[in-house]
């Protein structure tokens, strides 16, 4: 499992700890590297901060209104298939000149809220419960 870095109640402990005992002793108590408490101070004294510097996310490939046209899409349609939905809007980016991997669609739209789902299967109704049903409203629609 990767390192992910210490909480902001551990790096807290870090700096408080350090005026006392030995980076590592401090290490060994809370089962990290010496090295991670030695840069956890020495950020600590540089920014007089403890909280993480901020991170640069990988830029998106699509852009806002091009994301909003997949939504679109996709909701103009509901009962499309997902193979069938990524193949036609994949051929509408493709042609504008945007690569895009069926994965990147998918968290466009679960980012809006958009799912694959089964869609549910029932019978049709027969005439005659079309006509009572017609039947039925027309009564009671008052």
């Amino acid at each position: 499992m990767p390192y992910v870095g210490l909480s902001d109640v551990q790096r807290g402990r870090t700096v408080a700890l350090v005026e006392g005992l030995t980076q590592r002793d401090i290490a060994a108590t809370m089962g990290v590297s010496q090295g991670v408490i030695s840069k956890t101070y020495a950020r600590y004294v540089e920014l007089q901060s403890l909280q993480n510097r901020p991170r640069r996310s990988r830029k998106k490939i699509t852009s806002e209104e091009q994301d909003r046209f997949l939504f679109q899409f996709a909701r103009r349609d509901p009962s499309a298939s997902h193979p069938i939905l990524i193949h036609n809007t994949r051929h509408f980016l493709e042609a504008i000149g945007i690569s895009v991997s069926v994965e990147t669609m998918r968290q466009r739209l679960r980012s809006r809220g958009l799912y694959s789902r089964k869609p549910v299967r029932v019978p049709e109704l027969t005439r005659q419960q079309k006509i009572n049903r017609h039947n039925w409203c027309i009564e009671h629609q008052n």
